[in-house]
């Protein structure tokens, strides 16, 4: 297991933190190593410690009890939702709606009630609102990608900037996430499912068919912030992260500029703003990967109107299998497909 950190704990619940971790054979070293340490407990080869301004860490490792050690300490400081008496925990997030540059993904994962602790306790402290190295982002899609098969289901989907650029992105995840849930639902009983979205403004389309698995005896949350709260969802943003920082790695390969990088392609990044700059100064067309229609780039482009959108034109979830890996795959847009 990774090693991770739980900040602003108090001291009434380390004090319980240290009650599970005696429970599970822990034993309190006698030494308190640095001034900023209020004590450390060792449960097998592995370390919690706890400091004085409320931040506990652990320092890795493996073993029954450290496995039972982290699930309790899980439950306890960041209440990661485990409970609920649904089987499957089915989780949607999303990244990438935000930046200029890049595809928008959209993952949506099925797990075994039994796997959520495993899978947060393999994420370790995973942020997927920071910064981390391709190569980090790798590392955790492959510790996750190991349990595909063996309890854990998911299902990835990209919406390229070009329709991004032409309809609603809200109302192009509405579609993505109705075809990507009824998909890894097929066969299983909303009933025995708990099914959590991370909330980016669901339109009525998507609403009116969660509203029918609710009816049909599932759970449903639809949560700001989930990923912080529910396991299932972390996992799907994990998942959506590492497709993406893969599309990005491959854009910057082949179109960072000299001194010019193309950055996370964020507008607020300022590498990918230099990066919009020079490659305005070029001449050169904009890349498929920009969207065109915001307004950084509009800026650039000396547009000052405003861009309207319309919805997506056709229903995604009656096209053949053919035609969706096509639109996923950018070799058709909606536009030629209506």
């Amino acid at each position: 297991m990774k090693n991770r950190t739980w900040r602003g704990v108090s001291a009434e619940k380390s004090e319980t933190v240290k009650q599970v971790l005696r429970s599970h054979g822990g034993e309190a070293d006698r030494e308190v190593r640095g001034q900023n340490e209020a004590w450390r407990i060792r449960v097998e080869d592995a370390a919690f410690t706890f400091y004085k301004k409320g931040t506990l860490y652990f320092s890795g490792g493996d073993g029954t009890a450290i496995e039972a050690s982290v699930a309790d300490i899980s439950k306890i400081l960041t209440a990661m939702g485990f409970e609920t008496e649904k089987e499957f925990l089915v989780g949607m997030d999303e990244t990438g709606k935000g930046e200029v540059l890049g595809p928008s993904v959209l993952a949506v994962v099925v797990l075994g009630k039994e796997l959520g602790p495993k899978l947060d306790a393999e994420l370790g402290a995973a942020d997927t609102k920071k910064k981390h190295s391709f190569q980090s982002w790798d590392a955790l899609f492959r510790d996750l990608d190991r349990f595909r098969g063996h309890g854990l289901s998911y299902e990835i989907e990209t919406i390229p900037p070009w329709d991004v650029d032409k309809y609603n992105v809200n109302k192009l995840m509405d579609v993505v996430y109705q075809r990507l849930l009824s998909r890894l639902l097929y066969g299983v009983d909303p009933a025995k499912c708990r099914i959590v979205l991370d909330d980016y403004g669901v339109g009525n389309n998507l609403h009116l068919y969660m509203k029918s698995l609710s009816k049909a005896g599932a759970e449903v949350r639809v949560e700001a912030r989930a990923d912080e709260h529910y396991s299932e969802v972390k996992v799907a943003s994990v998942l959506s992260k590492w497709r993406r920082e893969l599309a990005m790695k491959k854009i910057g390969e082949k179109f960072s500029l000299p001194g010019a990088p193309v950055g996370s392609g964020n507008a607020g990044d300022a590498l990918t703003a230099n990066w919009l700059k020079e490659w305005k100064k070029s001449r050169q067309q904009w890349p498929w990967f920009v969207k065109i229609s915001w307004k950084p780039i509009r800026e650039l482009d000396g547009i000052s109107q405003e861009v309207a959108k319309g919805s997506p034109p056709i229903r995604h979830d009656i096209l053949s299998r053919n035609s969706q890996d096509m639109f996923r795959d950018g070799r058709l847009s909606t536009s030629s497909l209506s």
